[in-house]
């Protein structure tokens, strides 16, 4: 596991609300303990290390005054966040398709025109 870096570049993974550190000058995948760190530091930075017990049993959950609908509309933006990521990364496959499907057909047409002259 010391090799394990994100699969995702740095500047996506992170919150837009809360960025990666700005002194970060690393590679653009980030290791596995750089990602560790920024999730302990948004625990630190939101105080949520108080309300996180590890090695817990989960019995019920029940809502804090207030505190439930903040942690609702994070959660409802960190989701819209991702169907964005998601649909802006299929939209980039989608042009790089376009690209190369129009590379072809230019490569098709200067063939063409090409034996056509020489004929």
């Amino acid at each position: 596991m010391q090799n394990l870096q994100c699969d995702l570049p740095y500047h996506i993974m992170q919150l837009p609300d809360y960025p990666l550190d700005p002194s970060y000058n690393g590679p653009t995948f980030v290791k596995h303990y750089t990602v560790l760190q920024y999730i302990r530091d948004m625990a630190r930075d939101f105080d949520l290390e108080r309300r996180i017990r590890l090695d817990t049993e989960v019995v019920k959950i029940e809502p804090i005054k207030g505190e439930w609908k903040k942690i609702m509309m994070m959660m409802m933006m960190m989701m819209m966040m991702m169907m964005m990521m998601m649909m802006m990364m299929m939209m980039m496959m989608m042009m790089m398709m376009m690209v190369v499907v129009m590379m072809m057909i230019v490569l098709f047409v200067k063939k063409n025109i090409c034996f056509s002259c020489c004929c």
